[in-house]
């Protein structure tokens, strides 16, 4: 009997050591596939949400007063084209730190991609966000990526929407993305090089911060040369004309840098 038992007793402690491991095994897997949904919710790189979390906002939570804005980092092509990836990554980074400062518990900051940005405010009135959104733009504005004596940094636009319950998210995106070109019309945004391809300029130009650091070494001037009437051959006046004068020796108009 004694022996009977015994051995029933093991068995018993056998079957619940291999539950307890079962068990064990089940809640470490949903932990992993707890932590696997919410890197799938996550931007690896900024840490802000991804579309799907914005997706899911939207389809469950979207209340009467929630507000869309929609950031754009303007010429952030130009970031990665002339200074690397590295430096693009970094300033996009610190970017998207700051807009999730700013935001802090009032909504919260999603990535689009590349260099595009949204923020869903949680319930306020219109001039709130709008208020906001210029909030937005002057922190992203602020942040600043070093190489070598250049400051690297990009200014941001932004637009914002009013949502409604039952809103799809592209048509939240479409109404935001409407007052941002909006908002770059009324400002008059030209992207840089536009002026350059009308007068049909091909040399390589130097980068908005090298421009930036020219001016704080007062390498930028202007030369005075008179104006002249051809026929009496006297000065009718003079005009002042903007050259940069680099360190290289070589002198740059003003079409070339502006």
């Amino acid at each position: 009997m004694r022996g009977g038992y015994g051995t029933r007793r093991n068995r018993l402690k056998v079957v619940q050591r291999h539950r307890r491991r079962v068990a064990l095994k089940d809640v470490r897997q949903r932990r992993e596939a707890s932590r696997l949904a919410a890197l799938a919710l996550r931007d690896e790189q900024t840490s802000c949400f991804r579309r799907p979390y914005l997706e899911r906002y939207f389809a469950r939570r979207l209340r009467d007063g929630d507000h869309l804005l929609l950031i754009d980092l303007n010429d952030f092509k130009t970031v990665n084209e002339t200074y690397g990836h590295d430096v693009g990554d970094a300033l996009l980074t610190g970017i998207a730190r700051a807009l999730m400062t700013t935001v802090g518990h009032r909504g919260f900051v999603v990535s689009l991609g590349g260099d595009e940005f949204c923020v869903l405010l949680y319930q306020t009135v219109l001039k709130t966000a709008e208020d906001l959104g210029q909030n937005l733009a002057d922190a992203a504005a602020a942040v600043v990526v070093a190489v070598g004596e250049l400051s690297v940094s990009r200014t941001a636009s932004v637009g914002c929407a009013a949502l409604t319950p039952g809103m799809l998210v592209h048509h939240g995106v479409i109404a935001a993305e409407r007052a941002l070109l909006e908002k770059k019309r009324q400002r008059d945004f030209l992207p840089p090089r536009s002026a350059d391809r009308a007068l049909g300029v091909s040399l390589a130009r130097p980068s908005l911060e090298e421009v930036r650091l020219a001016l704080q070494r007062d390498e930028v001037g202007y030369h005075v040369q008179p104006i002249v009437n051809a026929r009496t051959l006297k000065v009718k006046g003079f005009e002042a004309l903007i050259r940069w004068e680099r360190p290289n020796g070589e002198i740059l108009g003003p079409a070339l840098f502006l």
